[in-house]
């Protein structure tokens, strides 16, 4: 539904794992630390880079850099990524992936048509994979704390 220049969008943001699991990148995603943090997802941008000036041809979310603060504290930074879209709200459900079903967190959100109407028809029929970005928290000196690892 196309309302006010946006289409709503529903995303599949990341699979729970069962105990031992991991994802490729080696982070596994317990059920009960992601509903902990399920608020810290409200406004969240959803972020792209393009191949092309029609912006419909997807590459990646942005280059990652990072930036040192003055508490000694660092704080990413996506200087050549676009905002596309935002995700509102997220919720745990049960979906069908490949015949399989998976435990997942969907993301509910939209993408400015308005403004990326190339990308808002290409998604019309399309599945895309990507990733997120994830941050510490200040309370754990902004070190990711997954069950098996930490991650800087």
């Amino acid at each position: 539904v196309l309302k006010g220049g946006r289409k709503n969008i529903r995303m599949i943001l990341l699979t729970i794992h069962k105990d031992g699991e991991m994802n490729r990148n080696g982070i596994t995603w317990v059920e009960q630390y992601v509903n902990d943090n399920l608020d810290s997802i409200k406004g969240i941008p959803i972020c792209a880079t393009f191949l092309d000036d029609d912006k419909d041809v997807l590459l990646d979310h942005g280059y990652t850099e990072t930036i040192e603060l003055e508490d000694g504290k660092s704080e990413p930074l996506f200087s050549n990524s676009e905002s596309v879209g935002v995700i509102e709200s997220a919720k745990i459900e049960d979906v069908e992936i490949d015949s399989e079903t998976k435990r997942v967190l969907v993301g509910y959100g939209y993408i400015f048509c308005q403004r990326y109407k190339n990308l808002c028809d290409k998604l019309e029929n399309s599945q895309i994979k990507s990733s997120i970005e994830i941050m510490g928290t200040d309370e754990n000196n902004r070190k990711i704390i997954t069950k098996y690892i930490y991650l800087r």
